[in-house]
């Protein structure tokens, strides 16, 4: 919807600026609204579709060509929509058509090469902390209440030590990747990755909503089972993970200048890494505070296990866990 918008501000800010005064007619200005909506439809279209088709091949390849190719490929998109709706909705001329051709294919690049960096910026920074940062919401340190889930990749110095630095190196990037997708369709943010582990963070509201931080975690195992085989054969292994989950209090911030970020402060970051080092040296693959659990509703698809009270590292005061499994079928 939103490029939808913008294509067609642009199409009415074009034909308000550009064309001459006779064909500024309301319908022209409606037509060009249209067109300019369609235009940045079907950019999207090739977009989407570019990147999910070549997602493997491009994600070898360094970014400049990623980005080099997809822009061309959204750039004759745009310009074959403009084509279409020169033909249908103006009824234009093949001569003007073809006149046209080179300043249609200028636009269309230089929208291309908007929209292209824009997505790797966001990319760089992650969807949530951009918008963030580009509405200062974080300008002034905010408390908030989060749900935190971290992730980690079991065995990795023993993967290291079988495969290699840079075999386990893109191991991990690839796991890493493949997971991404689940965690985003599930409303979390990956907030960072350290090393062979994934930090992700819900507002609370959204992640205790139809459990979906929970849910996310068996998403992504399943994930995996579907892309075992693909990690045998490349790898000769399949990564398995734990799981950590819990919520509370931080006090978030904009920081830094040269590169900046939101980050989270407080004794919640605390704990969940502190529950995620439990999950190590237990035999419990996901775990989740009382904390959360009294704030879910009732299990629908995890087996929940209580483990009571257990002693954290570095903690005074002993935290309620739970274990979680998935159901029987």
């Amino acid at each position: 919807m939103t490029v939808a918008v913008f294509g067609a501000v642009a199409g009415l800010l074009f034909r308000g600026t550009l064309d001459p005064d006779q064909s500024q007619t309301a319908l022209n200005f409606f037509l060009s609204a249209a067109t300019g909506a369609l235009i940045g439809l079907g950019m999207l279209g090739m977009h989407d579709w570019f990147t999910w088709r070549f997602r493997d091949w491009l994600r070898r390849q360094p970014l400049i060509i990623e980005m080099a190719l997809n822009g061309l490929a959204m750039a004759v998109a745009g310009v074959l929509v403009q084509v279409i709706a020169q033909i249908v909705l103006f009824g234009e001329s093949l001569a003007d058509i073809i006149s046209l051709l080179p300043f249609d294919a200028a636009l269309s690049l230089a929208l291309a090469a908007v929209f292209v960096t824009g997505v790797h910026v966001v990319r760089l920074i992650g969807a949530g902390q951009f918008v963030s940062i580009m509405v200062g919401r974080y300008r002034r340190p905010v408390e908030e209440w989060r749900i935190f889930l971290f992730v980690d990749v079991k065995g990795a110095t023993r993967l290291a030590e079988r495969l290699g630095p840079v075999a386990v190196a893109t191991l991990l990037a690839r796991f890493f990747h493949d997971v991404d997708e689940i965690i985003t369709d599930h409303g979390g943010e990956v907030h960072a990755y350290v090393g062979d582990a994934i930090i992700v963070t819900w507002p609370l509201r959204s992640g205790v909503a139809d459990a979906a931080c929970v849910d996310c975690v068996f998403a992504m195992r399943d994930r995996m089972g579907h892309l075992a085989e693909s990690y045998r054969r490349e790898f000769g292994t399949v990564p398995e993970f734990r799981a950590a989950l819990h919520c509370g209090p931080v006090v978030v911030s904009e920081i830094g200048l040269s590169k900046e970020q939101v980050t989270y402060f407080g004794d919640t970051v605390n704990v969940a890494a502190r529950l995620e080092s439990y999950a190590k040296q237990s035999n419990h693959d996901v775990v989740m505070s009382g904390d959360l659990h009294d704030r879910l509703g009732p299990a629908q698809t995890v087996a929940i296990e209580d483990l009571g009270p257990v002693s954290l590292r570095g903690r005074a005061r002993p935290v309620h866990l739970y274990a979680m499994e998935p159901k029987p079928s």
